[in-house]
């Protein structure tokens, strides 16, 4: 008989678990994995957090600069430490050494074409991809060994909004692809298929709509793509706005600043009428 006696209440069951507890009577919660819960939510979130971004919110903007200027700022720098002893090296040669690899990387991140594009420099670069970061979730940047057009390193670095990360409609058959993640069969992170245009771009004359897989490491081991992401739980291969949480209390607060300002607007018109 008291094998049969279970305990239906006890530890969590009275706090945050309690399904009788008046406070918690009314708290719709659920959870699935990572892919229902946040990546079918990001195209969503991106727009709602654009918006605010642009002024749908008082503080969007403010908040996501701020944090942008106070990381960022005018951009990171290298600033060499290394260690004489393990490389067999006096003190002046790895200060002479320190000195040329801070002085040739400077020369390379200074110039346009450390960008892809060639419109920024190197620690311009880091604002745009630390501000898609907070903005939109998550950024991508492709290492591309180009055509250096006269400049010394070809190495450039080539900025991927979200939006182009996506599964292509015709998916290959037998791969699993989170939102354009692909994964191998530890569910690692092993290629990314990105989109060669904005697939909601309405510029004429543009290309067909296609995507192309981009391995994560070349054949020769190296890295071809860095995905920026600030992952909020295990098994997360795409980012969350840092918006989301609070995107509802935004727009609420910008509502009704707007209201106010609407009211003051209509009792100072009022006024000016009754004083003539």
């Amino acid at each position: 008989m008291e094998q049969q006696m279970q305990i239906k209440n006890s530890g969590y069951s009275h706090h945050g678990a309690s399904r009788g507890k008046t406070s918690l009577l009314h708290w719709v919660s659920a959870s699935k994995s990572p892919h229902e819960d946040i990546s079918q939510n990001l195209p969503l979130l991106r727009e709602r957090s654009r918006d605010l971004y642009a002024g749908g919110g008082p503080l969007g903007r403010g908040a996501i600069d701020r944090l942008t200027l106070n990381a960022i700022g005018s951009g990171l720098k290298l600033n060499v430490r290394i260690d004489p002893e393990l490389l067999n090296m006096a003190e002046s040669e790895s200060r002479k050494w320190a000195a040329k690899a801070e002085s040739e990387f400077d020369y390379w991140a200074a110039s346009k074409d450390a960008d892809f594009c060639r419109m920024q420099s190197f620690y311009e670069l880091q604002v745009s991809a630390f501000r898609a970061l907070l903005l939109d979730g998550e950024c991508l940047a492709i290492l591309r060994e180009g055509d250096s057009h006269g400049h010394v390193y070809g190495l450039q670095v080539m900025l991927i909004e979200s939006d182009r990360l996506a599964t292509p409609m015709l998916k290959p058959p037998g791969v699993m692809i989170d939102e354009g993640v692909e994964l191998d069969s530890y569910g690692r992170p092993c290629a990314y298929w990105i989109a060669n245009r904005h697939p909601d771009s309405e510029l004429s004359n543009q290309p067909r709509l296609e995507y192309r897989r981009v391995p994560l490491y070349s054949t020769d081991n190296r890295r071809n793509i860095i995905h920026l992401i600030n992952p909020e739980r295990i098994s997360q291969h795409r980012g969350v706005p840092y918006l989301a949480p609070v995107i509802e209390q935004l727009k609420q607060l910008g509502r009704y600043t707007d209201a106010e300002l609407m009211a003051a607007v209509v009792s100072g018109i009022r006024y000016i009428l009754r004083s003539q």
